[in-house]
């Protein structure tokens, strides 16, 4: 009996491990939990990375959701990643953040490249701390496809 889990990765003893699940991700912490500490028994303990410590092992990789708006945080983009800190995600891992004006990867990413998108982020760690989740931005710089946007 093998579980996968869909769209989330965690770290077992130092080492980045990849899962698919076909099980609702309430299950983890529910009826199947017992299945997953003996297949994984650091899942639900605490990681140190750096000086920072992830309350669990359950990582949220960067999923593109089209939910900001010209770049901003919205409302959408809040309640979807506070609702997988309530899940309990130990950490989230935000979708493409452009830090360049000139090019955009996808007509809804986020944005941080001036300070008119602080409120916003704000808000969202905010929303995303109150369940003990740590979050951080996937940063993306188009490089070389900017300069030919500029050209």
């Amino acid at each position: 009996h093998k579980t996968i889990w869909k769209g989330y990765f965690f770290i077992d003893n130092l080492q980045l491990t990849s899962i698919v699940i076909i099980l609702p991700i309430q299950s983890i912490f529910t009826k199947e939990r017992g299945i997953f500490m003996q297949l994984f028994p650091n899942l639900f303990s605490p990681i140190q990375i750096g000086k920072t410590t992830v309350k669990n092992r359950i990582f949220m990789p960067p999923l593109s959701t089209n939910l900001a708006e010209k770049g901003y945080v919205t409302d959408a983009l809040i309640e979807h990643y506070s609702n997988r800190a309530k899940g309990s995600v130990g950490l989230i891992i935000t979708e493409v953040t452009t830090v360049e004006p000139v090019y955009t990867y996808l007509p809804g990413d986020m944005s941080i490249y001036d300070d008119s998108y602080i409120p916003g982020w704000k808000k969202l760690v905010d929303a995303v701390h109150q369940y003990d989740t740590k979050i951080l931005s996937q940063l993306f710089h188009p490089a070389g496809i900017s300069m030919d946007a500029c050209a």
